[in-house]
């Protein structure tokens, strides 16, 4: 009865979802070969003070994070930060990848133009 139990178990899709024992999805390996070839950037909704928003950019390859508050969430404030503290610190990347949400349109690249 037991390995009928078990056998059961394993083959039911809705029993391995809610299993303690799930296996870790294996890591990607990423294409880039250098640091800050390639950067990914998102934005956080927080309640912090008078802080509104968190925007985090991270490199693909070494997993390398900057943050920075921000009370609004333009495209002007984020190239102003971007600028200096990414840019002028690491390079420009190659690749710049964004969730596509509407601080992240071309506003941003254009913004990101001008101040560089």
């Amino acid at each position: 009865m037991k390995k009928i139990v078990m056998k059961w178990v394993k083959s039911c899709q809705e029993c391995q979802k809610r299993s303690h024992l799930q296996q870790k999805e294996e890591g990607k390996i990423s294409a880039t070969s250098t640091l800050f070839e390639r950067v990914s950037m998102d934005a956080v909704h927080i309640k912090a003070g008078r802080w509104k928003y968190l925007v985090v950019e991270r490199d693909d390859f070494s997993g390398w994070p900057e943050t920075v508050a921000l009370t609004r969430l333009t495209a002007k404030p984020v190239s102003e930060w971007f600028n200096p503290e990414w840019i002028c610190r690491y390079g420009a990347p190659k690749e710049f990848t964004v969730d596509g949400g509407a601080e992240f349109g071309k506003e941003l690249q254009e913004e990101v133009k001008r101040e560089g």
